[in-house]
């Protein structure tokens, strides 16, 4: 085999396995509002609730992720799950927007310019779980128990994802909610809404 093969077939293997971890990696959801930080444990962020995290690696107290979502043009620092939602996935401090890399550039209908964005952090592993539906089920009790102490709860899909944060925070003093409660529940409103799939 000629040599310029062989390195052909040694990147190919490498990439193979990169491409191999990345496909492996498995998600991870904070079960509440959760500190992002950097190789040097320093704060560079935060992620909500149930926000799907890429686990890269674990070292026991802390578990390096990837997170990835929309940014808008102008406000870099808060990370999207869709284009012209307002469900915030996380966000980011000044010092961590470097490290941010960008994909694919796209408008939405009131063209605003979107840029697909994911940035590499660590988390505290006792921060999250494997379980989507065990923190929706946590979400939708709180739902029940707080929403319809007081009058018949509204459905998430009775409103739009862009509609749920105002009627939360409107409702979370009467509803007795602490701000972990609060995103938790905004989360799992906006997650089941009319006009999210």
């Amino acid at each position: 085999m000629k040599s310029h093969s062989l390195i052909k077939v040694v990147g190919l293997c490498s990439l193979g396995g990169v491409f191999a971890v990345l496909l492996n990696a498995s998600p991870a959801y904070p079960t509440k509002p959760t500190n992002l930080l950097d190789n040097n444990g320093n704060i560079v962020g935060m992620v909500t609730p149930a926000t799907q995290l890429d686990t890269i690696k674990s070292t026991g107290d802390l578990t390096k992720v990837r997170l990835k979502g929309w940014s808008a043009f102008g406000a870099e620092s808060v990370v999207f799950q869709k284009m012209g939602k307002r469900i915030v996935l996380a966000f980011l401090e000044e010092s961590a927007l470097p490290d941010v890399k960008k994909g694919k550039v796209k408008q939405d209908v009131y063209e605003t310019e979107w840029n697909e964005s994911s940035i590499v952090v660590w988390v505290s592993t006792s921060d999250i779980t494997s379980s989507k539906k065990d923190i929706w089920k946590n979400a939708n009790k709180l739902f029940n128990e707080r929403c319809g102490g007081c009058h018949q709860p509204h459905p998430a899909h009775e409103f739009t994802a862009n509609q749920w944060p105002n009627i939360v925070n409107a409702m979370k003093d009467r509803a007795g909610l602490t701000t972990d409660e609060k995103w938790l529940l905004t989360k799992y409103m906006q997650n089941h809404a009319k006009d999210i799939k």
